[in-house]
C-alpha cells in the first residue's frame, strides 16, 4: 500500500489504502489495474534483486500505479 501512498506523496500504507479506496469507489477497473500494476512492479524489483529499501517505501510500486 505504500506504493499507492506515494502516488500522494505520503509514505503510508494507511493512506494507500484510503486512496484505493476512493479509486474503487470511482472506478473498480482502475482498483484493480493499481493493484495488479503495483503487484507486478513489485515483484519484478524483488526478482532483479534491486534495493530492499526502496522496495520497502514502494518506490517502485509508484511507478506503476501513477497512471
Amino acid at each position: 500500500m505504500r506504493g499507492v501512498g506515494e502516488v500522494a506523496f505520503m509514505n503510508n500504507s494507511i493512506s494507500g489504502l484510503i486512496i484505493l479506496i476512493g479509486i474503487f469507489l470511482s472506478s473498480w477497473e482502475f482498483g484493480v489495474a493499481m493493484i495488479i500494476g503495483s503487484l507486478v512492479s513489485l515483484m519484478t524489483a524483488k526478482f532483479f534483486k534491486l534495493n530492499d529499501h526502496l522496495i520497502s517505501n514502494g518506490i517502485y510500486g509508484y511507478n506503476a500505479v501513477a497512471l
